[in-house]
C-alpha cells in the first residue's frame, strides 16, 4: 500500500512582489547555508533560453529549458530575476522574484515554469528524510501549463488529480518501474518513461514541464537520503537529469558560490 501525501507550491508570477520561501519549513542543518536546486521548466520560445539574475549579477548565463543547477548559497534574502540571454540589465525580467528569503538549512528547489500559461517560479521544500527500508520516496511535481493529471506506475494508478504547481509523494518498493502520466484518460506525449530504476533510500523529485504547444518533457532530480544519516545532516541533491518522470529549472546561488568552478560573487541585500 502506498503512503501518499499532498501539497502545494508556493508560487509568484511573473512580475510579483515577492517569493519566500521563509514560510516553508527549513530542514535541520549544521551551517547556515541552504541547498538550492535551479530548474528552467519553461519552453516557450521566448523564453527557451536565459539568464538569471541575483540582484544586479547574472548566476547562470544562457541558462536552457531542461538545465538545473543544485548549490548551497548562504542564507539571507535575495532579489531574483530571469531574463532574455545577454540582457543588459534586468528592467525586462520575464521572471521577478523581490526579497526571496533562503533561510539556513533549507533544502528546496525553485522551478521557473509556465504553468496557468504565464511564466512564473515555484518552490518546493525536499523531503530528504529516509524512507523505509527497500523502498524509495517519489514525489511528482506538476509545473508544465496542462491541467490535472494522474500518474500511473506499473499501469496502476499512483497519483491522482495532481493540479498545477502542486505535489505528491509515496513510498514505493524499489525496482523498475514505467511511468505513464495521464490528461483525461490518455497519455501525455513526452511525460512518460519505461524501465525507471528506483534505489532504496533514494528520494526522486519527478517535474513535469513544459506546455501543449511546444511539447512536454519529464525530469527528475534525486537526493541520496543515506538510509537515515546523521541527526542534523541535510543531503544535497546531486543535480542529475534524465528522461524520467517528471522535471525543473534552479534558480540558485547567492553571495558566493561556486558554478562550474568559477567562484561568482553576488550582491546580497
Amino acid at each position: 500500500m502506498l503512503r501518499r501525501t499532498s501539497t502545494l507550491a508556493l508560487a509568484a508570477a511573473a512580475g510579483t512582489a515577492a517569493l519566500g520561501l521563509g514560510a516553508l519549513p527549513a530542514v535541520a542543518s549544521s551551517s547556515g547555508d541552504a541547498t538550492v536546486t535551479v530548474i528552467h521548466g519553461v519552453a516557450l520560445p521566448d523564453a527557451a533560453t536565459v539568464d538569471v539574475w541575483a540582484g544586479e549579477e547574472v548566476l547562470l548565463d544562457d541558462f536552457a529549458y531542461q538545465d538545473l543547477e543544485t548549490v548551497s548559497v548562504p542564507a539571507g534574502t535575495y532579489d531574483l530575476y530571469v531574463t532574455a540571454p545577454d540582457a543588459e540589465d534586468t528592467s525586462a525580467a520575464i521572471i521577478t522574484a523581490e526579497g526571496v528569503e533562503v533561510p539556513a538549512g533549507a533544502n528546496a528547489s525553485v522551478v521557473a515554469n509556465a504553468a496557468g500559461g504565464t511564466p512564473n517560479l515555484a518552490v518546493f521544500v525536499n523531503d530528504t528524510s529516509a524512507p523505509e527500508d527497500g523502498s524509495a520516496r517519489v514525489t511528482a511535481r506538476h509545473t508544465a501549463d496542462a491541467p490535472a493529471v494522474d500518474v500511473l506506475v506499473n499501469g496502476a494508478p499512483a497519483f491522482s488529480g495532481l493540479e498545477p504547481l502542486a505535489e505528491q509523494s509515496a513510498e514505493v518498493p524499489a525496482g523498475t518501474v514505467d511511468v505513464e502520466v495521464q490528461a483525461g484518460g490518455s497519455a501525455v506525449p513526452g511525460l512518460s518513461a519505461e524501465g525507471l530504476a528506483l534505489e532504496p533510500g533514494v528520494a526522486y523529485f519527478a517535474y513535469a514541464v513544459g506546455d501543449g504547444e511546444n511539447g512536454y518533457a519529464l525530469l527528475t532530480q534525486t537526493i541520496d537520503t543515506g538510509e537515515g544519516g546523521a541527526p542534523g545532516e541535510v543531503p544535497a541533491g546531486d543535480g542529475s537529469s534524465a528522461p524520467a518522470p517528471y522535471g525543473y529549472l534552479a534558480l540558485a546561488g547567492l553571495g558566493a558560490l561556486v558554478l562550474g568552478g568559477a567562484a561568482v560573487r553576488v550582491a546580497r541585500r
